[in-house]
């Protein structure tokens, strides 16, 4: 009998090792070993380099962020501080607007005389205004009363009229008074 036979499929090509492009151009040997190891060696210090160099940049750029960070926080505290000042000449110029309001109502007469008000020691609200703008009025009328147009009592004494001046009779005068009238009329005094 005649066997038939069934055609076999052809073997399988055995896998192909993944070659890397080193690997294909250096041909495999107990010498050429040594290249790759020298080869590997070179490729790995040029990446040590390249990693050093962008270890260096990382630094540069973080040393850089520091300093903008420092100056950042420089022109913050700068900026802090003259909002802080712009603040507080705002609350000085509305206590002030405030006072002018009550000086006025108490009847004061020249408002350049607030000038000379202490305000450092008065009351404050938590806004810094002041808490009793009246009594800092009343306390300031107390004290310079003049400013107020109110008489004071005891700081000076009007200036007395000049006395007329007093007419005197030759014919009444002994001879050394009128000797002596005569000198001083002479030199340019009032008798």
């Amino acid at each position: 009998m005649s066997e038939t036979t069934t055609p076999s499929a052809p073997p399988a090509p055995a896998p192909a090792a993944v070659e890397t492009p080193r690997q294909a151009s250096v041909p495999h040997s107990p010498d050429t070993s040594l290249a790759i190891v020298q080869l590997l060696k070179e490729e790995a210090a040029a990446h040590k380099r390249q990693a050093d160099g962008h270890a260096g940049e990382a630094k540069r750029a973080r040393d850089e962020a520091a300093a903008f960070k420092a100056e950042i926080e420089k022109m913050r505290a700068e900026a802090e501080a003259a909002i802080a000042a712009e603040r507080a000449r705002g609350v000085e110029a509305l206590n002030m607007a405030e006072l002018k309001v009550h000086a006025i109502k108490a009847g004061m007469v020249d408002l350049d005389g607030l000038k000379l008000l202490d305000v450092s020691k008065a009351e404050r609200n938590e806004d810094g205004t002041l808490k009793d703008p009246d009594a800092v009025i009343a306390a300031f009328k107390g004290a310079k009363a003049y400013m107020f147009g109110e008489k004071t009592t005891g700081v000076t004494a009007p200036v007395p009229p000049p006395a007329a001046p007093k007419t005197v009779d030759a014919r009444e005068m002994t001879p050394a008074e009128y000797q002596a009238a005569r000198r001083r009329i002479s030199a340019g005094k009032a008798p």
